[in-house]
């Protein structure tokens, strides 16, 4: 898969997407390259603006809540565009 460049978030660093190393239920896992260095994962989802409360951003949720436990991987942001949410 070719690399694109993402915005993880409004007014965020934009990140490379790398290849691609999973696939869940309703996303797709890629490594991420922020401009800044290092290496992220980036999980990408197909959704429509129609939709109210997207899986991802429950997840995001989530995630947010139980940030700072020693398993919770660190969450560096939320994007919703018009196809993806990511």
């Amino acid at each position: 898969m070719a690399q694109q460049d993402t915005k993880v978030s409004e007014g965020a660093e934009i990140i490379r997407l790398g290849k691609h190393i999973g696939t869940g239920f309703y996303a797709f896992v890629f490594e991420g390259y922020p401009a800044s260095g290092g290496i992220v994962a980036v999980k990408k989802s197909r959704v429509s603006l129609r939709t109210k409360r997207p899986c991802l951003q429950h997840e995001v949720r989530i995630l947010h809540l139980v940030q700072g436990h020693r398993n919770i991987p660190q969450l560096v942001g939320y994007y919703r565009g018009p196809h993806f949410e990511i």
